[in-house]
């Protein structure tokens, strides 16, 4: 069982060994913005936990359960059904949508599914700086209380 840390904030996240807990494998923090946002302390970990299940749903309903089409491949035109744990994951991926608003519902489409970073999003609403992960830290909050990860509290 290997453990998951941040060095610090100049080296790469590492799994320790459950031997001897000397890091044995770095993880690119740079591959999925929501770990490079949740390394860089821009988001909590229950909003990092939210962002991880909004993207696997989000791949689990685009792709489904296979990694190549052999049918296609070697010349079987048919088109399958939707398999049942794809359209599982669509349900989830409705029902976490629907827990925000417009604007959230674009930032995770952008950021959580398709890995685009929150600067570009920005640019392209005309944002100031900064103000997009305000936003997305509002919709994995969203995604987060639908999931359970979170309860808010109202104040009285």
């Amino acid at each position: 069982m290997a453990a998951i840390y941040a060095v610090n904030e100049h080296r790469p996240l590492c799994a320790l060994s459950a031997y001897r807990a000397q890091p044995k494998v770095a993880v690119n923090v740079r591959e999925c913005p929501i770990t490079y946002y949740h390394h860089r302390g821009w988001i909590d970990e229950a909003q990092h936990d939210a962002g991880m299940i909004f993207r696997d749903c989000f791949e689990q309903a685009a792709i489904g359960q296979k990694a190549i089409d052999w049918e296609a491949i070697y010349g079987s035109n048919k088109k399958d059904d939707l398999k049942p744990r794809q359209a599982e994951a669509m349900h989830e991926l409705r029902r976490m949508l629907r827990s925000t608003n417009k604007v959230g519902r674009a930032l995770l489409l952008s950021v959580c599914g398709e890995g685009r970073s929150v600067s570009e999003f920005e640019k392209a609403a005309g944002w100031r700086d900064r103000y997009g992960i305000e936003r997305l830290r509002e919709a994995l909050d969203d995604v987060a209380e639908c999931r359970g990860l979170i309860t808010r509290r109202l104040q009285p």
